[in-house]
């Protein structure tokens, strides 16, 4: 759902949206059909967004909003999809399509973005990043940006840790059945939390799992393919390659895999430990 506001202090009339781009085909939009809109002051109109794949792959449009606004007549809005296979393993997108879509454009290691698993074959941006601490004052905040994995209930609970003669355990937000399979994933919970000056580790809990999976290695023994590496991480960029400061793209694995697409977060405010 896409709402557009009237945040003036005149009338709104909205002229005509249209869809561009090379995938625009698959994209639709209900909510305004051919006609001129006007909204007075703090008014809003929603439009729905379809998304409709043909094949399987990453998709890009843009919605143009034209109006009368005298600063911004004419108003861009890139849209994205990602046509998968299907649902469950091998049938899941991979971490770099995953990226690619939300227009993030790090490398994960792969040598081909069509297949699920990360082969290390590719060239990767990653990072070490098992334990971090605040790097500035306010809180650190997590946002779900992917979430591949078996649609329990809930799928995931995501948390932070704290280890120094032991670990301690900080759940903080949950993903409920339902957005198992999904990009921007629907949360509930606290999506920030405030370590203080502590030092600590960010870790995933599956009910399909006899474990969790943390983002310190010697936390994670089951995940024997990886030696315990079960969680990497990757500078986040915008679409035009700048690197965000103090911010990282967080991919776990949940099981006996290496798609690394189970969980995906944006985790801002934060830098490696020291």
């Amino acid at each position: 759902t896409l709402t557009l506001k009237n945040t003036g202090s005149g009338r709104l009339t909205i002229k005509s949206i249209s869809l561009g781009g090379a995938d625009a085909g698959e994209f639709i939009v209900s909510g305004i059909t051919g006609r001129r809109v006007t909204l007075g002051r703090g008014a809003s109109i929603k439009l729905t967004i379809a998304f409709m794949p043909y094949a399987v792959g990453v998709s890009g449009a843009s919605l143009t909003v034209s109006s009368n606004d005298p600063l911004s007549p004419m108003t861009s809005i890139a849209l994205r999809g990602l046509g998968a296979v299907g649902l469950y393993g091998d049938a899941e997108p991979s971490l770099q399509r995953i990226l690619q879509t939300l227009q993030i454009p790090d490398n994960v290691g792969t040598s081909n973005a069509a297949i699920r698993d990360i082969d290390g074959l590719g060239p990767t941006d990653e990072v070490p990043l098992q334990l971090m601490q605040k790097a500035g004052p306010g809180p650190v905040t997590v946002t779900p940006l992917a979430m591949f994995a078996f649609n329990t209930n809930p799928v995931a609970t995501i948390g932070w840790t704290t280890h120094t003669t032991s670990v301690t355990v900080h759940p903080f937000f949950s993903v409920p059945i339902g957005s198992g399979q999904a990009l921007s994933p629907t949360a509930y919970g606290a999506m920030q939390f405030d370590p203080g000056a502590a030092r600590f580790g960010l870790f995933s809990n599956w009910p399909s799992e006899s474990h969790a999976a943390f983002t310190e290695d010697v936390l994670n023994p089951w995940y024997t393919m990886g030696n315990g590496h079960a969680v990497r991480a990757y500078p986040y960029k915008t679409p035009s390659g700048q690197i965000v400061p103090h911010a990282y793209v967080v991919a776990f694995e949940q099981g006996a895999d290496s798609d690394f697409q189970d969980a995906v977060l944006l985790v801002q405010n934060v830098m490696p430990a020291v």
